[in-house]
This record gives C-alpha cells, sequence and structure tokens, in this order.
C-alpha cells in the first residue's frame, strides 16, 4: 500500500487499523521558472505528450494501463523539464526522468509546431532500455478531428541484431 514508484517518496500512511486505512500519495510538486519563452520545472510533474485519448504511445513519462479504471489522473514523474517556446505556436522541449543508471531512465526531447492547420510533433530519446522515435498530430478533415501518434522502440542492447516494436493510435471524432 505504501509505495511511491518516483525517486523521492511522497506516500505516507495516516491511519493504519484493522477497521481502516487512510494513505496518501502526493502527485504533483515541483519547482517552476517561467519567462518569456521558457518553462522550467523541476519536481513531481505530468508530462503529457500524447495527443489522442485513451492509447498514447508518445506519452513517455506516464505511460499506463488502459484498464487501470480506478485512477483518473495520471501520475506524476520525478522529472526535470526544459520548454522553449518559439513564434507560430512552435516550441521545443526536453525532459529527463532519471533513475540509477541510463537503462533505468527516460531521457528524450520533443519539437511541437504547426503546418497546414496542423499541429506536429516529433520526438526521440533514450526510454529505459529502448531508443524511442515517434510523431504525432491533430488536425481536421472537414469538420471531424484526426489525431495521431506512433513510437517506435528499439532496444539499444545488440542494436543492429534486434527488432523493435511500433506503437501506433488513430482517432476519427
Amino acid at each position: 500500500l505504501d509505495v511511491d514508484h518516483g525517486e523521492v517518496d511522497m506516500s505516507f500512511v495516516l491511519l493504519d487499523k484493522p477497521s481502516m486505512v487512510i494513505h496518501s500519495i502526493i502527485d504533483r510538486a515541483y519547482i517552476r521558472y517561467i519567462n518569456d519563452n521558457w518553462d522550467i520545472r523541476m519536481g513531481r510533474q505530468r508530462i503529457n505528450w500524447g495527443v489522442n485519448l485513451a492509447w498514447n504511445p508518445n506519452d513517455l513519462f506516464n505511460a499506463y494501463s488502459l484498464i487501470d479504471f480506478d485512477y483518473q489522473e495520471r501520475p506524476g514523474s520525478d522529472a526535470l523539464r526544459l520548454q522553449y517556446f518559439m513564434k507560430g505556436m512552435s516550441s521545443i522541449e526536453m525532459a529527463v526522468q532519471p533513475g540509477e543508471s541510463l537503462d533505468k531512465s527516460i531521457l528524450a526531447g520533443l519539437w511541437k509546431f504547426n503546418k497546414w492547420k496542423y499541429d506536429f510533433q516529433v520526438l526521440a530519446g533514450n526510454y529505459y532500455s529502448d531508443v524511442a522515435v515517434g510523431t504525432g498530430w491533430a488536425g481536421n478533415i472537414k469538420s471531424g478531428g484526426f489525431k495521431g501518434e506512433l513510437t517506435y522502440f528499439h532496444p539499444k542492447k545488440e542494436f543492429a541484431d534486434t527488432a523493435g516494436v511500433l506503437s501506433a493510435s488513430t482517432t476519427f471524432d
């Protein structure tokens, strides 16, 4: 019950009796610096890189199970996040979720831009023991929404001799 998988344990049990248990986990706690072009956060935060509603291959920092219906808000990641906002709704982002080694860490970059009335994103990075490369989009076809994302995960170990996994999701609404 009292397990927090983050770098900092923010889980605590207030009451542990045979008839009742009160348990809590702090989901968000970070330090933030903002100016005209920069947004820098350090601490437990939600880093949402997915564009779809349910299945989000691009959401490297907050992957979750589709059958986990118990928790409405996705948990935060203990991470450092740097966002630089450019002209024309474009931005570059870098995020690091440190672990004991590179194979237990996430280190990735994301570029977002708008072209042809569509929002696009391109990402790449270290995802635990894999290299991850992905893309996503969100826009409209006539009056209906069209979103999608895909990420390719390839093991770093024996890189040339192994196959990767492509995860994709598309939504029409």
